[in-house]
């Protein structure tokens, strides 16, 4: 992933918005922007993000167009490098609900947003940490590690441990084209569970089997058949 500078405001609109102004002028691969405050935090599906300032970590990494094997499972490799920092560093399990949401006990801890340039020349991975929200600040369907783990945390050692979790992971896949599909697989909450999955203006239920080589999710249909799920809100059945 080549690391590159970390460049830390106080404030700005999203990290995605000024890293793809920074990926547009040429800023190379690796180069981290972070955020103290966003005020117009987005996630998938049109969602705003909300955060607080000076208080959860709200930053993204800008990636070179290197293969399409890598740009599908970008969102899984970030959500496994988060998940795996997070386990080591803190003895915190969480678990992915597909594509790009770590849940831990059923509420969301961490978000990732992918996007790119119109002609893949680049794309930037935008991920959201809670990290020193208090409950009061927090939806009801989310949490934070210092909820979880009744203490302060700093965010700048949370951020290295990130990118160079995401580096690892990224230099692994190289050679081991496989290792990001297997690792998030083992995460995936959502997979060997029934679901109710709105694909555009369609909305359906599968049961979900599994993720395939290039991140999308396999789901099998009430009428036996198999149907590949790319982009769409899958909500699990209870």
């Amino acid at each position: 992933m080549n690391k590159g500078q970390i460049l830390w405001f106080k404030k700005t609109t999203s990290t995605n918005d000024v890293a793809l102004s920074l990926a547009k002028r040429g800023f190379p691969q690796g180069t981290v922007i972070v955020s103290d405050f966003q005020t117009k935090g987005r996630g998938r599906q049109g969602r705003t993000w909300e955060s607080q300032q000076g208080k959860d970590l709200l930053f993204s990494i800008i990636f070179k167009s290197c293969g399409s094997f890598l740009q599908d499972k970008i969102s899984l490799l970030a959500s496994v490098a988060v998940a795996n920092v997070l386990k080591k560093k803190f003895n915190i399990t969480t678990f992915l609900r597909w594509p790009n949401d770590l849940l831990f006990e059923n509420k969301k801890i961490c978000g990732v947003l992918v996007e790119g340039s119109p002609d893949d020349e680049y794309f930037v991975v935008g991920i959201g940490i809670n990290v020193n929200s208090k409950k009061n600040e927090l939806p009801e369907s989310a949490t934070s590690l210092s909820l979880i783990k009744k203490t302060h945390l700093e965010r700048r050692t949370l951020l290295v441990n990130i990118v160079d979790s995401c580096d690892t992971l990224y230099r692994e896949s190289k050679y081991k084209s496989d290792i990001i599909i297997k690792e998030a697989t083992l995460l995936c909450e959502t997979l060997g569970r029934s679901a109710t999955i709105k694909e555009k203006k369609k909305r359906f239920e599968g049961y979900c089997i599994g993720l395939n080589t290039d991140g999308s999710l396999l789901v099998r249909l009430d009428s036996g058949m198999q149907k590949t799920i790319r982009s769409a809100e899958v909500m699990v059945i209870k």
